[in-house]
């Protein structure tokens, strides 16, 4: 089992991350498998409620699902959705509260370290685009975007990738079905009477459950989530050497 120290989190080692600042009049798109075709699709795969006024400013029906472009401002929460829902490997991902990092809880562990992957994140213009009020930093637009009018602005072949550019990945340890979605810690948070995620996560890191990835393998441990845990890793030496950001 992991062993972490619970003190203070003055020394704990800022990593390079990708850039986080969002740059003006661009938004990023996560495609998490080969693109085919000329440009990014609109989808209803992830489609959700869509508010009246997001509909009137996108100038799409009133009522009815609507394949839609999910993009973001910030490359970080872009790059959590490398991780699919559908594959059973994700069950939620979330901004890291006073930081531009991004958190993804993981089900499967084995399957999501092994699997090679080939995602690109898109850089694509912003205009067309609406904010997605109840969604965190997300944003949508019903139309498709040639590829020739967008930028590479990050490559992926696996997990270990995706913890280099500074993306927070905790996982179960254990497969088991009652770990693949969002209920498994909602119990345990109602359990608690809290509606914070982060004591239940540092409770099931203690006990084995589940473990920190970035930690484990020396990637880009965010000291901001470790403070948030109560959990900051003995960092060895190589691991106080700042990380290389992903290309």
């Amino acid at each position: 089992m992991l062993k972490y120290h619970l003190v203070k989190v003055q020394g704990f080692m800022q990593s390079k991350f990708l850039p986080t600042t969002p740059k003006k009049d661009v938004v990023y798109h996560c495609i998490p498998v080969t693109p085919r075709g000329d440009c990014i699709y609109p989808s209803d795969r992830y489609g959700t409620d869509i508010s009246p006024t997001v509909r009137q400013q996108l100038g799409i029906p009133a009522e009815g699902k609507v394949p839609l472009v999910f993009a973001s401002p910030h490359i970080n929460k872009a790059m959590a959705f490398a991780l699919q829902g559908g594959l059973g490997e994700k069950i939620m991902n979330c901004t890291i509260a006073g930081t531009d990092q991004e958190l993804v809880i993981a089900c499967d562990r084995a399957t999501m370290l092994a699997r090679v992957r080939d995602i690109t994140i898109y850089e694509i213009p912003a205009r067309g685009f609406a904010d997605l009020p109840y969604a965190e930093r997300q944003c949508v637009a019903p139309h498709a975007i040639p590829f020739k009018e967008t930028r590479v602005a990050f490559k992926a072949s696996n997990v270990q990738d995706l913890m280099r550019a500074g993306l927070q990945i905790i996982s179960f340890t254990d497969a088991a079905k009652e770990n693949g979605d969002y209920s498994c810690l909602l119990s345990a948070m109602q359990a608690r009477g809290n509606k914070d995620i982060y004591p239940v996560v540092a409770d099931m890191i203690r006990a084995g459950k589940m473990i920190w990835e970035n930690q484990a393998a020396n990637l880009n441990p965010d000291p901001h989530l470790a403070q948030k845990l109560g959990l900051v890793p003995a960092l060895s030496s190589s691991a106080r050497r700042p990380a290389a950001p992903g290309r």
